[in-house]
């Protein structure tokens, strides 16, 4: 999980990232375009397990 987050919050495009909810159920991060107009993405890193 440490690593998802934080190759995501260095990802190039990334331009904002929040704080994990209180249990860590949810990462927050906004990556840019690299469009003409750039718009703004909002993806959610939400981790869970498989059994």
């Amino acid at each position: 999980m440490a690593k998802a987050v934080k190759e995501l919050a260095e990802h190039q495009r990334c331009v904002s990232t929040a704080v994990p909810d209180h249990d860590s159920r949810q990462y927050n991060f906004v990556l840019r375009s690299l469009s003409a107009t750039p718009w703004d993405v909002e993806v959610a890193l939400i981790p869970f397990a498989i059994k």
